[in-house]
């Protein structure tokens, strides 16, 4: 039954938390905004970031196929993967896993975000996100068409491979969706709220230190959901030892030329 009712009602669902955690976050943005971007551009830069998010959304409607969702309603039509077998084996309920499902999604993309930052031809592409100057809640979406691409087709392999079920790659799809826009937010929390949070979900501080302009400091903090791979895996740059207003927002290698327009964003990996 629930999983028919997301079936039904997928790009309802997909639509509905994308503008409520739009208008959310850019409203607590103006009421309490970490940094102050006092460029003239600014509105033509989080338009062209808006922009860019619908050339993506168009890529990937364009080929439904490459849908990790499309994929998981084939595999399950098939018996492709393991998802029978762990349930049947293990008398898991089917909304624990999903619950597990969603945290091992997020694990491989934290991995996938470490491999676009290490293999130079992933980064070509990942670039246009960090050359982003200033960083609010359009920069979270901000991807090059061909990354996106990659990314759908690297959870369309884990969900053929594992045969992860419908809901959990919608439901996690739609959380990685608001978490996005949440922690790319130039909000301020406050520091109570900060130290609570960033244990286990990743902040809007705590991803601000990920696109600084130095290396080391954009080499840490991968996570996008949830905060715990890092602190795992050693890639974790504290909150508390950074002066959020000092960072340094962008790429060095793009930002000097003041790429915003989509046009520009879209042939950036090949200059």
């Amino acid at each position: 039954m629930f999983d028919d009712f997301l079936r039904a009602h997928e790009v309802a669902i997909r639509l509905g938390v994308f503008l409520g955690s739009l208008l959310l976050f850019s409203l607590a943005e103006f009421v309490r905004p970490t940094r102050t971007n006092r460029s003239s551009r600014k509105l033509s830069r989080y338009f062209n970031n808006l922009a860019l998010g619908g050339v993506n959304s168009v890529v990937l409607r364009a080929a439904p196929t490459l849908l990790a969702t499309q994929v998981a309603i084939s595999a399950e039509n098939n018996g492709w993967g393991l998802t029978q077998f762990v349930s049947d084996a293990f008398f898991i309920h089917s909304s624990v896993a999903i619950i597990l499902w969603v945290i091992f999604l997020d694990f491989a993309i934290y991995w996938q975000h470490r491999t676009f930052h290490v293999v130079p031809w992933f980064w070509r592409f990942h670039r246009v996100h960090h050359s982003d100057a200033h960083l609010d809640t359009s920069s979270a979406l901000r991807f090059h068409p061909l990354e996106i691409v990659i990314s759908m087709a690297y959870k369309s392999i884990l969900t053929i491979l594992f045969g992860i079920p419908f809901a959990a790659i919608l439901i996690f799809e739609v959380i990685l969706n608001a978490a996005a826009i949440f922690n790319h937010a130039n909000i301020s929390l406050s520091s109570k709220w900060e130290k609570r949070l960033n244990r286990i979900v990743v902040t809007p501080d705590f991803h601000r230190i990920h696109h600084s302009t130095e290396r080391k400091l954009s080499d840490s903090n991968y996570g996008f959901f949830l905060s715990i791979w890092d602190r795992f895996f050693t890639s974790s740059t504290p909150v508390d030892t950074i002066v959020q207003t000092s960072i340094n927002i962008g790429n060095n290698e793009v930002t000097k030329h003041k790429v915003t327009k989509v046009g520009d964003l879209l042939v950036q990996p090949l200059k």
